[in-house]
């Protein structure tokens, strides 16, 4: 993962943490759905859509970062 961490579940303080993300591919085009999920209390964050270039490799590290800042910035 990249070097942003995620942090503690901001609902039940929960440091056991899932990062789900499932990729499509439609019309030569690639998207990433990604999302965050508390494997405690099951919060998830909002899930985060990314169109992706079809020459980019760094597709998973691009999807994780932009989860993990949605997931740090939220508020109860």
């Amino acid at each position: 993962m990249s070097e942003n961490k995620l942090k503690p579940c901001p609902f039940c303080g929960s440091t056991k943490l899932k990062i789900e993300s499932k990729r499509t591919f439609n019309y030569g085009k690639k998207h990433c759905s990604v999302t965050v999920r508390c494997m405690k209390c099951h919060a998830r964050s909002p899930v985060v859509g990314i169109n992706l270039d079809n020459n980019q490799y760094n597709e998973r590290e691009l999807c994780e970062l932009q989860v993990t800042e949605a997931w740090n910035t939220r508020v109860l």
